[in-house]
């Protein structure tokens, strides 16, 4: 049964690929090689567009929101971030160096059970 906020993520997704910046996530497993009898590293990435955002300074608590934060809203991907990903920023100015980031938290706005959108808390 297709979700009931399909459009809302359609528009979502075009606004956010409109105006946002291209992330790319990294995330760090392994899987045991019977061969060797050790783990061999695997990387996974996946990209999406995401606006970045910074944290209003009553949200800055020096706990789970520390001063330089910034919070990404991120078009839904597959698969979604979680904590402790890296994620590069690509600014949309060339001019400009993209920044890596560390995933600290990650809501994903989903009220049928299919995100609309994720915010993901990052930190460098």
């Amino acid at each position: 049964m297709a979700s009931k906020y399909a459009d809302d993520t359609v528009s979502a997704r075009q606004d956010i690929t409109d105006e946002g910046l291209l992330c790319t996530f990294s995330r760090e497993s392994s899987v045991y090689d019977p061969v060797t009898g050790g783990n061999t590293p695997v990387v996974t990435t996946f990209t999406g567009y995401a606006v970045k955002t910074r944290y209003k300074k009553n949200e800055i608590d020096g706990t789970s929101i520390k001063q330089g934060d910034s919070l990404l809203i991120l078009e839904a991907t597959t698969p979604a971030p979680i904590i402790g990903d890296k994620v590069t920023v690509t600014p949309n100015d060339t001019a400009l160096s993209a920044i890596d980031y560390r995933v600290m938290d990650i809501n994903p706005i989903d009220p049928d059970g299919s995100p609309i959108i994720h915010k993901v808390q990052i930190r460098v």
